[in-house]
């Protein structure tokens, strides 16, 4: 016969049947059983044995009962964790006070509404209780959920303890730059806009970079909403710039990198038309002028301004903004005098003025000088053929540069030095015939006039007296 007893001590003073007969196996149900503490050793399975004499036997060996699985608590990640790298090291404090810790399972997944997915194992049974979690082929959110558990050797699934609210993020902020446009012309203030949105976390600050260098924070940063950083004074030249955007867990991401000119330098001019002491003698002038805009912007409009000395007030002449830069003065209707100005200046696109170019003591004299001759006279007659014909000539603004004496119209002399107001002479030896004869002279104006043309008869003198 074979007695099968189950006590918590080896005396076996109060224990539990659990087989008796002639079939040498038994089966104990540890779950239901009361005599025995779980997960303990404090534990006895003893065998009686009598055999058919009625000689009988005993022996007893320790047992341990464990129907309970390990207890897992999740240290890493925790509520409302922020995950920002491909791998995350996961750990859990586990304890089993049966047969040992075999294999802690973690688990992952986005949200509650999806299946659980195994993150990593620790298999080695023994603290620290940890593995890597690969998250290279997942998408970013701020749902995930993380979960341990564990089981004992003997198979036993310990209790699961889950974290909700992870937030995975690896990705800077999303910037669109708004203005100015890249490689655009700006004066030296600058407002540069963008918009900068995360799709996982708040944005902790946003820095503008000029040529390579942080220009300025901004650490109030609203999201989907216009932004700007104002800069002063930058210099003339072509600058590079972008907006670099950090979120709240240390993501940093930046814009594409544009273009900015700056033009603070207005066009230079120079007046090639008319130059100091010109003298204008038409009633339409062309003025003209050279423009260098150097590397700015380009040349927009040129302005032509005149005055009639230093002492009047400028008055505007026409503009141009094609090359070359000129256009027709009208003078015609302007005072004679001697002492007009006139100035240029131009401005470009962004509205800089260059400097102005000024030319000085300008005349306008649109009137000939006067010629009167004095002898001979109209229809005369010379015997011997030696002639000094005599004239008078004046000017108003400027003095004569040359008079000319003609004679059957053609040029016989010139002469350079004349003086105003007192009689000239031009002698000439003529042949016996007939001569038409006049004076025309040219002031430094340009101006020409001619005196009236007389008659002259070089002959004999064959009447009686």
């Amino acid at each position: 016969n074979y007695l099968f007893e189950l006590d918590n001590n080896t005396d076996f003073d109060s224990p539990t049947l659990l087989c008796s007969g002639s079939d040498e196996n038994c089966s104990l149900d540890t779950s239901s059983q009361t005599e025995c503490s779980e997960e303990s050793f404090s534990c006895y399975l003893r065998l009686n044995v009598t055999d058919d004499d009625g000689l009988q036997n005993s022996t007893y060996i320790t047992v341990g009962i464990d129907n309970t699985g390990p207890s897992a608590t999740l240290d890493m990640p925790i509520n409302e964790s922020n995950i920002t790298s491909n791998y995350y090291e996961l750990n859990a404090t586990v304890t089993d006070f049966g047969s040992g810790v075999n294999v802690t399972t973690f688990l992952y997944r986005k949200n509650n509404s999806v299946s659980w997915n195994v993150a990593c194992y620790d298999e080695d049974g023994f603290a620290p209780f940890n593995c890597s979690w690969n998250l290279t082929e997942l998408d970013d959110g701020n749902f995930y959920q993380v979960r341990v558990y564990a089981n004992d050797s003997e198979g036993n699934i310990g209790n699961n303890d889950t974290h909700y609210n992870i937030t995975v993020d690896r990705k800077g902020p999303i910037i669109m730059l708004i203005s100015p446009q890249n490689d655009s012309w700006s004066l030296d203030d600058v407002v540069f806009s963008y918009n900068v949105s995360d799709l996982h976390s708040d944005v902790a600050n946003c820095s503008l970079i000029i040529d390579d260098k942080l220009n300025q924070t901004n650490s109030s940063v609203t999201e989907d909403t216009p932004l700007n950083f104002t800069v002063y004074n930058l210099s003339d030249g072509t600058h590079n710039w972008y907006v670099s955007c950090t979120d709240v867990l240390g993501n940093e991401n930046s814009s594409e990198i544009r273009l900015i000119r700056i033009d603070n330098t207005g066009p230079g001019a120079t007046l090639d038309r008319p130059h100091d002491f010109t003298n204008i003698s038409a009633a339409s002038y062309m003025i003209n002028a050279s423009l260098d805009d150097g590397s700015g912007v380009g040349v927009n409009t040129t302005v032509f301004w005149y005055r009639e000395n230093q002492t009047a007030s400028w008055v505007y002449i026409c503009n141009d903004a094609t090359y070359p830069y000129s256009c027709n003065w009208n003078t015609g209707s302007l005072a004679e005098g001697t002492h007009y100005e006139v100035r240029v200046y131009a401005n470009d696109s962004l509205g800089n003025f260059g400097n102005n170019d000024t030319h000085y003591n300008i005349t306008i004299d649109r009137t000939p000088p006067l010629v009167y001759l004095k002898a001979p006279n109209n229809n005369s007659q010379d015997v011997d053929g030696y002639i000094l014909f005599e004239y008078n000539v004046s000017d108003t603004l400027l003095g004569i540069a040359n008079c000319s004496l003609i004679i059957n119209g053609t040029v016989n002399l010139t002469h350079t030095t004349i003086t105003e107001d007192v009689t000239q002479s031009f002698q000439q030896n003529l042949s016996n015939g007939t001569y038409w004869w006049n004076i025309s002279c040219t002031d430094y104006a340009g101006n020409v006039n001619s005196s009236v043309v007389y008659n002259l008869l070089v002959a004999p003198d064959t009447d009686a007296p």
